[in-house]
């Protein structure tokens, strides 16, 4: 199966819209792949290799990254509602250069992210279990 293939197949999952934002896919150059659950923590919780991989847009990945999924989703679903046109351009821009992926989505103020999420760098020194990926505890 070519990527193209792929990507629609994955895109149809969801009816064509992201797992993380919930806004629709322009084009399949802008999906994909978002491990619900890291591949490191797979071993532990089992499931088929592919069980837990649903489409999102290369820029909502990336902006999640480690971050829990469940606090990710509602920050990303409020900045879509704030201006669903904005986001959506957000969204499915093609995203060429990688240091031009990671950057906050829109209407989204600095303070909203450290009050989620609280301080990122301590995020990324902490080793994360599987029910704070997937819940709103921290």
């Amino acid at each position: 199966m070519s990527n193209a293939k792929y990507y629609r197949s994955l895109a149809r999952k969801t009816g064509n819209t992201c797992a993380l934002c919930g806004a629709e896919f322009i084009h399949t150059g802008v999906v994909n792949r978002e491990h619900m659950v890291p591949r490191s923590l797979k071993p532990e919780i089992g499931g088929k290799r592919d069980s837990y991989i649903m489409p999102a847009h290369v820029i909502c990945n990336n902006f999640r990254g480690i971050k829990p999924l469940v606090k990710t989703m509602a920050l990303l679903e409020k900045s879509r509602r704030r201006d669903p046109v904005e986001f959506s351009r957000w969204a499915n821009r093609a995203v060429r250069d990688q240091k031009y992926s990671f950057v906050d989505p829109p209407n989204v103020t600095r303070h909203e992210l450290v009050a989620l999420f609280g301080d990122i760098k301590r995020l990324k020194n902490t080793q994360l279990e599987v029910p704070d990926l997937i819940s709103d505890k921290r």
